[in-house]
């Protein structure tokens, strides 16, 4: 199991990668949902290392560097998401719509897959 959790983990990795080089090339309309399943990644990879360290299959300090380096990926992707809130605020100030496509979940958040400026 030591070896499937860890390709499981680069296979996490990799998708993440793919998401993130796929956020600067599409329409911003869809940049969201690619914003939150990289954050899905990033919770993903944040369980493995996890399980990985409790099962000793990993060393505290390879555990330290990859959790700060999956934090600082979610500050970036945090940022990224809150320039397009205040984007789509700002329309909604100067009177324009906004229409949002996505889904509720069970904390009744929205979770905003693709956003249109009318």
């Amino acid at each position: 199991e030591k070896f499937s959790i860890g390709t499981e983990y680069k296979s996490s990795m990799y998708q993440m990668l793919q998401d993130i080089m796929m956020v600067n090339k599409i329409e911003k309309n869809k940049v969201m949902y690619y914003l939150n399943k990289i954050d899905s990644n990033l919770n993903t990879q944040r369980i493995y290392l996890r399980i990985m360290k409790e099962n000793k299959w990993i060393d505290k300090h390879k555990f330290q560097v990859a959790i700060e380096q999956i934090y600082e990926i979610g500050k970036i992707i945090i940022k990224s998401h809150n320039k397009i809130a205040d984007k789509c605020y700002n329309k909604l100030n100067k009177n324009n719509v906004v229409a949002i496509k996505g889904e509720i979940d069970s904390q009744m958040e929205v979770i905003a897959n693709e956003i249109y400026i009318l």
